[in-house]
């Protein structure tokens, strides 16, 4: 290491020392300096014991450069001992009620929908279709100590905890009604509830605030002094029911906000007001407001055990054209994913403007739909993006406390719970109300059937729908259809749409449900015997091509029966050459009247045939009126038969923890299957000739292992 002199460092020191000195001196008496400013003779100077006791936030080195600047002068101690007492300014409280958790019935008797509103948050609690029974997990009816069957909950509003070692245990069902919040019952976070941005969201930063979830909105009284306000018709009868909250968010919006709830006696949507008024302290610097609804929670899943439908979340829009269009994602990816991507209004995934986001399962679904009734301009205008997520719900937290949810939902992320939430545009406030509508529909997936609600047996007669509401909104300007009648969100569905191959489809699944209602009103009221002439009726209609078509096979299969020896001889002669053999093969068709492309015909046949059988199925899995209704030993049509339990203990095949894999079968013998299956056993071996080579004879065995394919593939359909 090179080493220094004693002598080098003291020259380093002493030149040093001048070349600070020197600059000392030529910036002190060479350089001019500007004259001080003047203190203002009216402006009197305070000194740091005038400063007040609670003085303001000091944000930055800019507003303590005002402060000096504005005449504070004294020792820098002092003012630095000011500074420090300086506290960051509380947020503003929130403006909520005094009164303790609250529910609010929205609906009477007589009414389609029953629900109950909540004071905190302003949200809805719960929606129950009384038209419809409540499933229990197994798949029957969910009845009460009394043998009443609950209503249908479809937002149920609190959480049931489910043993998910077996299918078995039912949860406790609650019966919640107006009044404080109930003692003992753990209620689930409120619906269709309202969250705002502490600023402009974006990528990265786009984590609303729950204050506006939290709080207890205050409930605005009518004139009269009623919280629920019931209006009548003309003759005098209730035609429907309101409740209005209002909350204030402080600085810096200062904004006061209402949040309005109207329920018809005949509507299955709850239609929802959002006003924003400007608020004291409100001027034209104020920020715009961002705001988030949330759609349904905790919908429930009917038949976990079987069903292979169990929540989407659904987008739907209008494209320019005037056609309905949907974005489906299921809960599946939605849990695995932590929710889905954005949907934006005029884009590849939604190319129109937002009409409505729903959570739906197998038979109901629960809708945040832009009120059709609206401007167009403030209608297309309201929702920035949609995105459907992930919800912690402890329903779906396994049965012991102690285990992992995460580890439980990475095992069965089917069923996680999820919602949508729409992300509005800027909302500037006025002192005349910024306003923005919404409806909340709550009714069957297949929107259509709401007008065949008479139907239903005869504990539920009185329910019904407003016709020109389903045709006209729903189906016209909502375009609720698309739940059901779309085409596949993929590659095929695009195909398909495109040629006109699902139209053709959704038409005659209509037919089907025409047809199965027109039945069961005029003729015997039992659906699975209407199932069973809707069945025999479309094999009648059938029968013609069917039997055109099994004649050609029949003749073509004495052909060649006949031509066998032959065959056999061309296969001996030209067993090592496979090109030549199939030529040879081809010229002694041809001269025993054999058209190879005859088995086309066939084909084509068959596929003609495929839009009235794919309506008879997409008819029998959307009807409504099946569900829970039993028939002979079956219990309910939308389900298995579930003849008998065979227990809950075969590894792999019943116990509950496999749930969703393939090999699951479930803890029932279900013999329609298996029936089923034996017909299409019978009918191929009557039906196929003797195998006249290998090939045909590999094709029989396959179509064999086949048929037991779908017969556990269908085992618990």
């Amino acid at each position: 290491m090179k080493r220094y002199s004693i002598g080098n460092l003291i020259l380093f020191a002493v030149l040093s020392v001048a070349i600070l000195g020197g600059w000392w001196l030529v910036d002190t008496y060479l350089i001019p300096k500007p004259p001080p400013p003047e203190t203002p003779p009216t402006e009197p100077k305070k000194s740091a014991a005038d400063l007040p006791a609670s003085p303001k936030l000091i944000a930055d080195s800019e507003s303590l450069l005002a402060l000096t600047g504005a005449g504070v002068v004294g020792k820098p101690a002092e003012l630095t001992k000011w500074v420090a007492q300086v506290k960051p300014a509380e947020p503003p409280k929130p403006v909520e009620s005094p009164d303790p958790h609250r529910l609010l019935a929205l609906s009477g008797d007589g009414y389609n929908l029953k629900v109950l509103l909540t004071n905190k948050g302003a949200g809805v609690q719960q929606v129950a279709l009384p038209a419809f029974d409540q499933a229990s997990r197994v798949g029957g009816t969910a009845r009460d100590e009394n043998g009443k069957p609950y209503p249908m909950e479809l937002v149920p509003g609190y959480y049931r905890q489910l043993d998910r070692s077996t299918v078995k245990a039912d949860g406790p069902h609650e019966v919640l009604a107006a009044g404080d919040a109930p003692k003992g019952v753990r209620l689930a976070p409120a619906s269709y509830t309202m969250t705002h941005y502490p600023q402009q969201p974006t990528p990265g930063n786009d984590r609303p605030s729950a204050d506006l979830t939290t709080r207890k909105w205050v409930v605005v009284k009518a004139d009269d002094g009623r919280e629920v306000v019931v209006r009548n018709d003309e003759d005098g009868a209730e035609k429907e029911r309101e409740v209005a909250f209002e909350t204030t968010l402080g600085e810096p919006f200062h904004t006061r906000i209402r949040k309005t709830f109207t329920l018809g006696k005949l509507d299955f949507h709850v239609r929802m007001k959002l006003e924003f008024f400007a608020a004291e302290g409100r001027t034209d610097k104020s920020p715009e407001l961002y705001y988030q609804v949330a759609g349904p929670r905790n919908v429930p899943i009917e038949g976990e055990w079987y069903s292979g439908v169990h929540r989407n979340a659904i987008v739907g829009c209008k494209a320019a054209n005037g056609s309905p269009y949907r974005a489906i994602v299921d809960s599946t990816h939605i849990v695995t994913e932590h929710g889905s991507d954005k949907y934006t209004a005029n884009s590849k995934d939604v190319p129109g403007d937002f009409t409505f986001a729903a959570v739906v399962n197998q038979f109901f679904a629960a809708a945040l739909c832009i009120d059709p009734t609206q401007e167009d301009d403030k209608r297309k205008g309201m929702w920035e993006y949609v995105r459907a997520t992930r919800e912690w719900n402890e329903t779906d937290r396994p049965f012991d406390p102690r285990d992992d949810r995460e580890a439980f939902y990475a095992d069965k992320p089917q069923l996680g719970d999820i919602t949508v939430r729409a992300v509005s545009k800027p909302v500037r406030p006025t002192a005349a109300g910024t306003e923005h509508r919404y409806w909340l529909y709550h009714g069957p997936t297949k929107v259509r059937l709401l007008k065949s609600l008479h139907l239903l047996d005869k504990d539920h007669q009185g329910f019904t729908a407003d016709v020109d509401t389903v045709d006209n909104k729903y189906l016209g300007d909502l375009s609720l259809n698309v739940i059901t009648d779309a085409p596949a969100p993929n590659f095929f569905g695009g195909i398909t749409g495109s040629i006109g191959w699902t139209s053709l489809v959704v038409w005659f699944t209509n037919r089907m449900h025409d047809v199965l209602g027109w039945m069961h009103h005029n003729t015997v009221p039992v659906w699975g015997l209407n199932i069973l002439m809707l069945t025999v009726m479309v094999r009648l209609l059938l029968m013609l091509p069917s039997r055109r078509q099994q004649a050609g096979m029949l003749k073509m299969q004495e052909k060649m029966t006949a031509m066998k020896p032959e065959l056999a001889k061309l296969q001996e002669q030209f067993k090592s050459d496979p090109q030549r053999l199939n030529q040879e093969k081809t010229k002694l068709m041809l001269k025993h009247g054999v058209n190879p492309l005859t088995s086309m015909g066939g084909c084509l046949l068959m596929f003609a045939q495929m839009p009235v059988f794919l309506g008879l199925y997409y008819c029998l899995q959307e009807s409504i009126f099946f569900r829970l209704d039993n028939f002979l030993w079956i219990q309910n049509l939308a389900a298995p038969d579930m003849l008998f339990t065979w227990s809950e203990s075969i590894p792999f095949v019943s116990t509950a923890d496999q749930i969703g894999h393939s090999w699951y079968l479930g803890p029932f013998v279900n013999i329609l299957p298996v029936v089923a299956v034996g017909l299409m056993y019978l009918n191929f071996k009557v039906s196929s000739p003797p195998p006249t080579d290998e090939q045909q004879e590999m094709s029989q065995k396959t179509m064999k292992f086949m048929m037991i394919f779908m017969g556990v593939f269908f085992y618990k359909m």
